[in-house]
């Protein structure tokens, strides 16, 4: 399980001393809050355009996303750094390739029990102009929902466009996981726009930008309420 792991969150919420990017583990740190999902790998090259390769994009994305967060002091993990299917990890006879790499990514995540996963991903479709982010979170899961929300507005904002996050109950990722999950689907490779910008280091940048802000914003929500209520049991002297 090639999964690296990054330092200790700033609140000092389930961090671990001596946090290192260095070298991965063999097991990243149960004190990650962020799982980072990198969308396909190896084989799966995810959608294309040309020579243009969704997993190539979801994995810049992703090392720029690690690496702020990590700058951030936000305990976060990673499930691939290069180009390789998870699918390897995982070679079970329990389905086939595409169900193994999506078995495998949710195991990582189940494991590790962090605040929530993203999955970084790369939509497509058959009309040329349709364009922008579009977050998805699992229906009826409130947390989930209010971190699809705040990623939503931020890429919005970056975008220019005015989407709404849609629920659903159809992607494995979202389904199968114990903890809160979304997808990030952070452009349309098959618009022209999209695809000029997605390619772009700079725009890559902004991506992860725009990501860390409503992760870390999220985290914040999410620990603020934590504490809130953690103080409303401590017995009054």
């Amino acid at each position: 399980m090639r999964v690296i792991w990054a330092g200790v969150l700033a609140t000092g919420l389930l961090a671990s001393p001596g946090a290192s990017s260095a070298a991965p583990p063999e097991l990243a740190s149960p004190g990650a809050r962020i799982v980072i999902d990198v969308g396909h790998g190896g084989v799966d090259s995810g959608t294309t355009y040309g020579t243009i390769l969704e997993k190539d994009i979801n994995l810049a994305v992703g090392l720029k996303l690690y690496s702020l967060l990590q700058s951030r002091h936000v305990a976060a993990s990673i499930n691939r750094t290069t180009d390789y299917a998870l699918s390897d990890d995982n070679p079970g006879k329990n389905g086939g390739r595409h169900r193994r790499d999506l078995a495998q990514r949710v195991e990582i995540a189940n494991k590790l029990k962090p605040a929530f996963m993203l999955s970084l991903h790369v939509n497509w479709t058959a009309n040329a102009a349709r364009s922008g982010p579009l977050v998805i979170y699992r229906k009826n899961q409130e947390q989930g929902k209010r971190l699809a929300m705040k990623l939503q507005q931020e890429l919005n904002r970056l975008y220019g466009t005015n989407t709404e996050p849609v629920a659903s109950k159809s992607y494995y990722v979202l389904t199968h996981g114990r903890i809160p999950s979304v997808i990030v689907e952070m452009g349309f490779l098959s618009n022209k726009k999209d695809r000029q910008l997605l390619v772009t280091p700079q725009f890559q940048q902004k991506l992860a930008d725009a990501i860390a802000k409503a992760c870390t914003d999220a985290l914040k929500e999410d620990f603020a309420s934590y504490a809130g209520n953690k103080s409303k049991t401590i017995p009054q002297k």
